[in-house]
């Protein structure tokens, strides 16, 4: 599933222009009525500080936010510091864009879903 508007509306917040997270609203619908392993995969501008926030609490929902700038203005360095296998954070560059998507990140193909062992991205899981 890809992002709708929404990623930067959290479960006590908005920002962004987003009120209402669709991203984060679906996942949870789908995945409490289909019991498949569901992912979201956000990519933008900034990162979706909203999504992580909503799925936080949800290790069965693997969110994958791939964005252009190491820092955003939207906070998310609270769920940087905390471990969240589930949860992967991927500013782009020009050497990792001439990558294909599955060798970005490791996390989107584990089962269950796992931080990858050096892998930049997943660090927040693994420090």
């Amino acid at each position: 599933m890809c992002r709708p508007p929404g990623h930067h509306a959290g479960r006590r917040f908005f920002g962004g222009y987003c009120f209402l997270n669709n991203a984060a609203l679906a996942a949870l619908a789908l995945r409490r009525q289909t019991r498949a392993r569901v992912a979201v995969i956000d990519i933008d501008y900034h990162a979706g500080n909203g999504t992580t926030d909503c799925l936080a609490a949800h290790p069965d929902i693997a969110v994958f936010s791939c964005h252009a700038r190491a820092r955003s203005p939207f906070r998310i360095s609270r769920i940087w510091r905390r471990p969240f296998p589930h949860m992967c954070f991927m500013p782009l560059t020009r050497r990792r864009m001439r990558k294909p998507i599955w060798r970005w990140c490791p996390v989107l193909w584990s089962r269950p879903w796992q931080p990858a062992p050096g892998c930049w991205c997943c660090r927040s899981a693994t420090t």
